[in-house]
């Protein structure tokens, strides 16, 4: 038996079953999301629209490097801007780009414009522009949610990340993405401050050498 070629093979078995079980995670999760927004706290204020996805390989073009999930949100308050929430799972991290930690990280994000590779808009470093709280935060290594000034008086866009390997189940799911999700729609002061109360959220600190990067933790 050639053990390359079995070692090969074995090895891209493993990343289409990792592919199978992150589309089943990302299933569970829009399922999950979708049923928070029916509660009347949300509903009242947010018109969700459909869940659409976008792919992106890596440099050989592979395998994919990253995968999106985004929902738009409809403001029901007049003159209020289109909102989205994006999943953002990005397999390679090991560099400066990607927060310079070596495992897929899961970005929540929710934001005036889609999650688009394509365009440049996505959660990676560099990164600019953040509120002046968040900055601080940031400087001390304290940061587990990244704030920007949104447009109109609107709520704070904002971004926060956790580990792929720490949702392994539906209870993690809810731990983790749909009840903070659904606090920071409410009130992103509130929700904000369940992040913190969350060890297995990332933190981000600067990365040292490097203007406007951040080191996940």
């Amino acid at each position: 038996m050639n053990s390359l070629g079995s070692s090969i093979t074995q090895s891209f078995g493993f990343v289409a079953k990792v592919g199978e079980q992150c589309e089943a995670l990302a299933q569970l999760i829009k399922q999950e999301v979708s049923a928070s927004l029916l509660k009347p706290s949300l509903s009242s204020h947010l018109l969700p629209g459909k869940w659409s996805n976008r792919y992106r390989e890596d440099a050989n073009g592979w395998v994919f490097s990253d995968a999106v999930w985004t929902l738009p949100l409809t403001p029901k308050a007049k003159k209020a801007e289109p909102l989205y929430l994006s999943i953002q799972l990005s397999i390679f991290n090991n560099n400066a780009e990607g927060g310079s930690i070596a495992e897929p990280l899961l970005h929540i994000s929710c934001w005036e414009s889609p999650v688009d590779h394509k365009e440049d808009c996505y959660m990676g470093f560099p990164m600019e522009h953040m509120t002046a709280a968040t900055l601080h935060q940031l400087a001390n290594g304290s940061a587990r949610l990244f704030r920007w000034e949104a447009n109109k008086r609107q709520p704070d866009w904002w971004t926060y990340s956790v580990r792929l390997t720490d949702l392994n189940d539906v209870n993690d799911v809810r731990a983790l993405i749909t009840t903070p999700v659904a606090q920071l729609l409410e009130d992103v002061d509130a929700g904000e401050q369940m992040l913190h109360d969350l060890p297995r959220v990332i933190r981000y600190s600067p990365l040292a050498g490097r203007e406007h990067h951040y080191q996940a933790q």
